[in-house]
C-alpha cells in the first residue's frame, strides 16, 4: 500500500513543502516507486531554468527527499517498515530450524525407513526421486532480501514456515496407513519392501483391506 509523506525543502533560497508518495506503480529505474507532487517539481525546474541553481541540484534535492524516508534501512520505506518483522523472522527461522534438526536427529534409517508423499506413494528413505521432505527456506540474510526477493514477506510482517509435503514414517505407521487406505502405490524407482502382509509382490495392499 502506498505511503504518503510531506517534506520541508529549502531550494534556491525558497522554502517548499513537497508531497511524496512511495509504493505507487512507476517505471523501473532510479526513484522507482516514488512520486513527487507536480507543483513542487515545476518550481524546482523553474529555479534551474532561471539559473538560480544548476540542473543537477534538482536531482540532488529529489534524492535527499527519498533518502530521508529510508534512513533506517538505507533502501526504501518498505524495508524501513519491515526491519522489526525481519528480525522476528530470523528468530522464528532459527527456532524452527532447531526444532527441525532435533526432529530429524530423533529419526534414524532404522526407526523411520519410509517416506510417504502427498499423493500417498511410498518411498524408501534413500529413494533417488527426492519425494519432498520438509525444508525450511531462509527469510533472507538482509532486510532487502526479506522484502524485495519475496522471502515470506506478506506485507504485514509475518514469516511463514514452508515445509515439504512428504513425511517420514515408521514401519508401524506405514502399516496403519496401508490398513486405512484402499490403495497406496509404491515407488517404482526404489521399490520399497512394504511391511508384513502388505509386502506381497502381487498387491500393495493386503487383500482384506481392499474395498
Amino acid at each position: 500500500m502506498p505511503y504518503a509523506f510531506s517534506y520541508e525543502l529549502k531550494f534556491a533560497g525558497v522554502q517548499h513543502e513537497a508531497k511524496l508518495e512511495y509504493g505507487v506503480d512507476t517505471p523501473d529505474g532510479e526513484g522507482a516507486g516514488w512520486m513527487v507532487d507536480m507543483p513542487t517539481m515545476l518550481r524546482l525546474l523553474q529555479a534551474a531554468e532561471n539559473g538560480d541553481v544548476a540542473i543537477a541540484a534538482v536531482g540532488d534535492a529529489l534524492r535527499r527527499m527519498m533518502a530521508s524516508y529510508s534512513q533506517a534501512s538505507g533502501c526504501c520505506p518498505d524495508c524501513d517498515y519491515a526491519m522489526d518483522a525481519h528480525a522476528r523472522a530470523l528468530k522464528q527461522y532459527e527456532a524452527a530450524a532447531d526444532q527441525l534438526r532435533q526432529a530429524e536427529a530423533a529419526m534414524t534409517p532404522e526407526s523411520h525407513p519410509f517416506v510417504v508423499s502427498s499423493s500417498g506413494k511410498v518411498h524408501s528413505l534413500t529413494c533417488r526421486s527426492d519425494p519432498g521432505l520438509p525444508t525450511l527456506p531462509h527469510p533472507g540474510r538482509t532486510v532487502q532480501e526479506f522484502v524485495h526477493e519475496s522471502r515470506m514477506f506478506d506485507g504485514v510482517g509475518s514469516y511463514q514456515r514452508i515445509v515439504g509435503s512428504a513425511r517420514r514414517v515408521t514401519t508401524a505407521e506405514l502399516a496403519e496407513m496401508l490398513g486405512r487406505r484402499s490403495t497406496m502405490a509404491r515407488c517404482k524407482l526404489c521399490q520399497p519392501a512394504l511391511p508384513g502382509a502388505y509386502g506381497s509382490e502381487a498387491s500393495d495392499v493386503e487383500a482384506g483391506a481392499r474395498r
